[in-house]
Order: C-alpha cells, then structure tokens, then sequence
C-alpha cells in the first residue's frame, strides 16, 4: 500500500493492513499435514498455553522436544577449595539420604 491516508472534502480514510487469517483445518485437509510439519513454525509459548487451558496433553510438547546443545560452566579453583566443595556436597548428599 502506497498511501495510507485519503482525503476526501469531508474528512480523511486511513488504510489499515489486516492480518492474515489462516484456516489451519483447511490447510491440511487440502494440503496434508506432511505440508505443515514441512513449513509451520511452533511457537512455544503458545502451545505451553494451550496446554495450560488443557487443549494439548502435556505429553505432546516433551514428546516432540530435542535436545540441541547443552551449556557447560566451568570453574576454576585450587585443589583445597575443590576439595571442600567435593565434601560439603558429600556431606548434603549423606543428610538426604538418612
């Protein structure tokens, strides 16, 4: 759209773009769903909605996750400091367990 203001002798039109509406059923019954999985585009936190308001199991969103990367921090310190973080851990292990 080249102007989005019209002006007439008794006021203005202004030219607003609508949003695509997009008839999912239709799509795929016309297209297959192979078709969908191909181009669509998940967005997450939608779909974490959905399953929040129940439309989708919660099943459905860790059975089609995949892992991409896992971070890793790494911290440096001397030999004595490691070995008191090692026994402070041992020991908050042993205290869970009894």
């Amino acid at each position: 759209m080249q102007d989005k203001k019209v002006q007439t002798s008794v006021g203005s039109i202004s030219k607003v773009e609508n949003k695509p509406v997009w008839d999912i059923h239709r799509i795929v019954n016309e297209l297959g769903d192979n078709f969908v999985m191909k181009h669509g585009e998940v967005k997450l936190t939608k779909l974490q909605e959905w399953i929040q308001i129940g439309a989708f199991p919660k099943e459905l969103l860790s059975a089609h996750q995949q892992v991409v990367d896992i971070g890793l921090k790494f911290v440096v310190m001397s030999l004595e400091a490691e070995n008191r973080a090692f026994n402070a851990y041992q020991f908050r292990r042993r205290q869970l367990s009894v």
